[in-house]
């Protein structure tokens, strides 16, 4: 009887285990939000995973873009109130800034899932 009980919570304990790992593997994508305000981007560093999108929203009254570093991608020109989507990617270059105003700098981290 006592090797039972010791199967049963074996058995729960791996079918706990393959419930977790499913959730971390098909975990749904989130869009993070980057408003552009007073010449910064808010928040200037976030946490991003591979399949979420980040949406940068201009909120100043001039033009702005979010640029990679490296330039490996960019959003269109965005005039006040304009919004522009990216995707996550595991190469996306995480360091980026405005091709207008090079003083704003931001980060993306990116987990790999």
């Amino acid at each position: 009887m006592i090797n039972r009980r010791i199967m049963v919570s074996g058995a729960m304990a791996s079918f706990g285990a393959i419930v977790f790992n499913a959730s971390n593997t098909f975990a749904e994508s989130i869009t993070h939000e980057v408003r552009i305000k007073g010449f910064k981007f808010v928040p200037e560093k976030i946490n991003a995973r591979v399949g979420d999108k980040i949406t940068f929203i201009n909120d100043d009254i001039v033009p702005h873009t979010a640029t990679a570093n490296d330039e490996s991608w960019t959003t269109k020109d965005l005039q006040k109130g304009e919004s522009d989507t990216i995707e996550v990617t595991s190469n996306l270059f995480e360091g980026y800034y405005c091709i207008y105003h090079p003083n704003m700098k931001a980060f993306v981290k990116i987990t790999k899932q």
